[in-house]
């Protein structure tokens, strides 16, 4: 395995962190209006908490975040 260098300016190159990207476009910053700085961020965070634990994710089976961990720290039957 080797590392892979990505040029400075081209986040293209990196297909997670540009469908990352384009979902905060699409989901947060191209459907709101900030009127300050304080606004941007308490919505950024709350986009945030619903993308990181209540988004179905395709890596987890299409499950949350919370549900895939509540899953693996359930007791075996």
């Amino acid at each position: 395995m080797t590392t892979r260098y990505i040029e400075p300016g081209a986040p293209w190159q990196n297909p997670f962190a540009e469908s990352f990207n384009a979902r905060v476009r699409d989901e947060l910053l191209n459907r709101e209006e900030f009127s300050c700085l304080t606004e941007a961020r308490v919505l950024a965070e709350d986009w945030r908490q619903a993308f990181t634990g209540e988004y179905p994710h395709s890596a987890l089976g299409y499950r949350s975040p919370a549900a895939f961990a509540a899953a693996w720290s359930a007791p075996a039957a």
